[in-house]
């Protein structure tokens, strides 16, 4: 996969934390500790972004050169995309409260932080820090 904002990468950062012995498995079930977020509330997105924007980022509606300024101008299969972007933001907010439960935790997906209210950019259509 040539595009500039490969995938597959998020699979190899996981791969990479258990190869270098960072993140172990648990001795029970013999996985790896990783949760698995679930689809972020409307109500969470909207406390960092315009109802329109993200109605339009979800429904595949935004004008072109919204999707241009965000990136993605040739994305992939727009539910999928949409449906990681997600999970990226639910990821975050699982990770903060593990980190205020246990004392740290984190998203491998996370750290985007490049859109704004109304638009993205820079890959980033939705916030998640």
């Amino acid at each position: 996969d040539k595009h500039r904002f490969p995938m597959w990468k998020f699979r190899d950062l996981a791969l990479q934390l258990q190869a270098d012995g960072l993140v172990h498995a648990s001795p029970a079930s013999g996985e790896a500790p990783f949760l698995r977020p679930v689809k972020a509330l409307e109500e969470q997105v909207l406390l960092a972004h315009d109802q329109d924007y993200y109605e339009g980022f979800c429904t595949n509606s935004l004008p072109a050169h919204l999707w241009r300024r965000i990136g993605f101008t040739q994305r992939p299969c727009h539910a999928q995309l949409v449906q990681r972007t997600q999970l990226e933001v639910s990821g975050t907010l699982l990770a903060a409260r593990k980190a205020l439960e246990r004392g740290m935790a984190g998203n491998l997906a996370g750290g985007t932080h490049h859109a704004h209210r109304a638009y993205g950019s820079g890959y980033t259509a939705l916030n998640d820090l």
